[in-house]
């Protein structure tokens, strides 16, 4: 009631914040077949880790995803990721994280929506830096986004397979996958 008699209402619009399933640390399954590449999403069949690889690229085993309740996406790599033939100019190989693929950027951010999974950002990627939805060694370069489709996700939200569409400048499609487990 105010001063004068009259009464006025307010009315509050409350929106309930409800976390990301996939908040928290990703990284790769540490087993054979967790990363390739295929005719169509979740098949590896063209080219997948083995169980060398595991050993071999440890550099890459080892780098975590990190999603955000807030929306955040951030690329912890270390100091030493999988590196190619098309960034460092040399043999593939562990090396020091090359821009602007390296996970300094602290702008990345990400969405979920529709089991599709949208990283952004100018070198926000999931699994091998080279596969946005486009090449990024071909005429698309670094993309401000990718979007991967979820291709699984366990019903604990502990670990979900995701894909993404490549289409490459000779118009062909290639489809990454990977096997991601939450830390």
């Amino acid at each position: 009631t105010k001063d004068d008699g009259g009464i006025d209402f307010w009315t509050y619009k409350l929106v309930k914040q409800v976390p990301s399933v996939i908040a928290g640390r990703w990284k790769l399954a540490n087993e054979a077949g967790s990363a390739g590449v295929g005719p169509a999403a979740g098949n590896v069949e063209w080219w997948s880790l083995g169980a060398g690889d595991l050993t071999a690229r440890a550099c890459f085993m080892d780098d975590v995803y990190v999603f955000g309740d807030d929306g955040s996406f951030a690329l912890e790599l270390g100091s030493e990721t999988w590196l190619e033939n098309w960034q460092s100019g040399a043999d593939d190989a562990c090396g020091t994280p090359i821009a602007p693929h390296d996970g300094t950027a602290t702008d990345y951010t990400y969405t979920l929506e529709d089991n599709v999974l949208t990283v952004n950002g100018s070198g926000a990627y999931v699994g091998i830096a080279k596969a946005g939805n486009t090449y990024a060694y071909e005429s698309g370069g670094v993309p401000a986004s990718i979007e991967y489709s979820v291709v699984s996700m366990s019903s604990d939200y502990t670990a979900m397979t995701i894909a993404v569409q490549v289409t490459k400048d000779d118009g062909g499609i290639d489809f990454w996958t990977y096997k991601l487990v939450k830390q």
